[in-house]
C-alpha cells in the first residue's frame, strides 16, 4: 500500500494483519497505527509493507504457482516413440474368426447329417476354414511420426512416410495405395483404414507433407490429394449425419 490512507479500525484479532480472500485475489489489511494509536514507523515514511509469510505456512496458493501447475499439467506433444494402431482391426479379427467358425460348423453338420463325417474330411474342412480366416484377416496398420507399417500373419512391412518417392493407386478387388520410399521399401495400404481413423491419417499426412517439402515425392501428389478430398468429404457427411442435417 502506497501512502498513509485512512483505514477504518480493524477488529482486535491480534498483532498480525487481517487477510481476506476476495475472489481469486488475496487482500491484506495492514493496521497503520501502533499500540497507542500513534502512526506506525512504516506509515511515518509513507509506505506500509505487507507482512512476510513463509510458503510453508501460507495455505493459499499464489496465482503464479497456479499458472505453473497448469503448465505442468499440459499434455506434451507426441514423441518419436509415439505410435497409433488401427482401432478397428480387433473387430475385423473377430469377424474373420466368426466367419471361419461358421463355415466349419456348417460343413461338419452337413457331413454328420449325411453320415460321411470322417477324420480326413474333418481335417479338410478345418483347413478350408483356416484358409478363409487368412483371406479375411486384414494386416494390422500401425503408424508413427515419419513411418507407417503393416503386420500380417507372416511378415511386417515398414515404409518411411517422410521419405516417400512414390504414392499411387493399385486397382484390384479393392483399391489400395502402393507406397515406396527412398530405401526401396514397398507397402500396400487400404485407404479405408486412413479414412475411418483420423489419428492414422494425421500421421500419414504429416509424413507425406515432409516428403513433398524435401522434394522427394515426385510421383504421388495426385493420389494423396484425392485421398485427402475423400476424407474431407467423409468428415463433412459425418458431421451432417450427427447434427441431423442432410
Amino acid at each position: 500500500m502506497i501512502g498513509c490512507a485512512q483505514v477504518p479500525p480493524v477488529p482486535a484479532t491480534g498483532a498480525g494483519p487481517l487477510r481476506v480472500l476476495h475472489g481469486a485475489v488475496l487482500i491484506s489489511y495492514v493496521p497503520l497505527t501502533g499500540a497507542g494509536g500513534e502512526p506506525s514507523e512504516s506509515c511515518r515514511y509513507g509506505v506500509s509493507e505487507p507482512p512476510k509469510v513463509s510458503a510453508a505456512t501460507d495455505p493459499l496458493p499464489s496465482l503464479g504457482s497456479m499458472g505453473r501447475r497448469t503448465e505442468e499439467s499440459t499434455d506434451h506433444p507426441p514423441t518419436a516413440n509415439h505410435r497409433v494402431h488401427d482401432r478397428h482391426w480387433a473387430a475385423e479379427l473377430r469377424d474373420a474368426a466368426f466367419c471361419a467358425g461358421v463355415l466349419l460348423a456348417v460343413l461338419a453338420v452337413v457331413d454328420t447329417a449325411a453320415g460321411r463325417l470322417t477324420l480326413p474330411r474333418t481335417a479338410l474342412w478345418t483347413g478350408l476354414s483356416l484358409l478363409l480366416f487368412v483371406v479375411l484377416l486384414p494386416p494390422r496398420v500401425t503408424a508413427g511420426p515419419g513411418w507407417v507399417a503393416t503386420r500380417g500373419l507372416l511378415r511386417k512391412r515398414v515404409v518411411r512416410t517422410d521419405a516417400l518417392v512414390s504414392v499411387r493407386w493399385v486397382d484390384g478387388v479393392s483399391r489400395r495405395l502402393l507406397l515406396r520410399d527412398t530405401h526401396g521399401a514397398r507397402l500396400e495400404l487400404d485407404p479405408d483404414v486412413l479414412i475411418r481413423d483420423p489419428e492414422l491419417w494425421r500421421l500419414f499426412e504429416q509424413g507425406t507433407r515432409l516428403s513433398t517439402d524435401r522434394g522427394l515425392l515426385l510421383c504421388g501428389r495426385t493420389a494423396v490429394g484425392q485421398l485427402s478430398r475423400r476424407i474431407d468429404g467423409e468428415t463433412v457427411r459425418t458431421v451432417f449425419r450427427i447434427s441431423g442435417l442432410r
